[in-house]
């Protein structure tokens, strides 16, 4: 009974049936029903075969030992940072929109603040699991399969079905000293941020001619 699976159990169940539907298909699309998704919304055809993608949207394991988490790809940031924030962790690279998914962060490019010292989302990422053309169920990873480690990222899901991320965590502070500082030309503020001392965060903001802000964050674990 599925009542009794564990939550890789039901993955690796629900996986293997959208395997198969893929790999007995000739036309494929993606849907999502929920709400906060920012899939464009497809008429519906006859002659294509839909996957629901939110179906995916577990957190299947949390190593804090290790530092790594393993979701599926409809996971949001936001159900992603209450989890592990539990055990004063968070992935290195987490966007500002709570309902954004994971899987959509990587497949379509993300970024944030703290990209400053991780690059971009998908760089923190150990192993993927993803679902080919044919049917087949494959794990991707520097080691294994990566060429398509290195070209899923951006693929905006035309290369294959992803259905499961393994990625690295950090440890988070409780606190975040925030400083604004601005700057009265680009060559200034240029200068500012090739001189810039070890920060967790940066975002910067031109606001208007000769105006620019530049705001940095960085960890602390006691606030005196």
């Amino acid at each position: 009974m599925i009542e009794n699976m564990t939550p890789q159990e039901k993955h690796n169940a629900l996986v293997k049936e959208l395997a198969t539907k893929i790999g007995n298909s000739k036309s494929i699309k993606f849907k999502s029903n929920t709400l906060h998704c920012l899939r464009k919304k497809d008429i519906e055809s006859e002659s294509a075969t839909y996957i629901e993608t939110d179906k995916l949207n577990n957190i299947l394991e949390i190593n804090a030992d290790e530092k790594y988490v393993v979701i599926e790809p409809s996971v949001t940031m936001e159900q992603l940072y209450d989890e592990t924030s539990k055990f004063n962790l968070t992935i290195p690279v987490i966007t500002e929109m709570k309902h954004m998914t994971i899987g959509g962060a990587i497949i379509g490019i993300g970024g944030e603040s703290s990209s400053i010292n991780y690059g971009l989302i998908d760089e923190s990422v150990i192993e993927f699991e993803a679902i080919l053309g044919n049917g087949e169920i494959i794990t991707v990873s520097e080691k294994k399969n990566s060429d398509l480690f290195n070209a899923l990222p951006g693929s905006y899901g035309s290369i294959c079905m992803l259905t499961k991320i393994k990625i690295r965590l950090i440890k988070m502070s409780k606190f975040i000293k925030v400083t604004y500082k601005t700057f009265s030309s680009a060559h200034d503020y240029i200068h500012a941020i090739k001189n810039l001392s070890k920060v967790d965060f940066i975002d910067s903001i031109y606001t208007k001619k000769n105006l620019f802000l530049m705001i940095t964050g960085v960890y602390y674990d006691n606030v005196d």
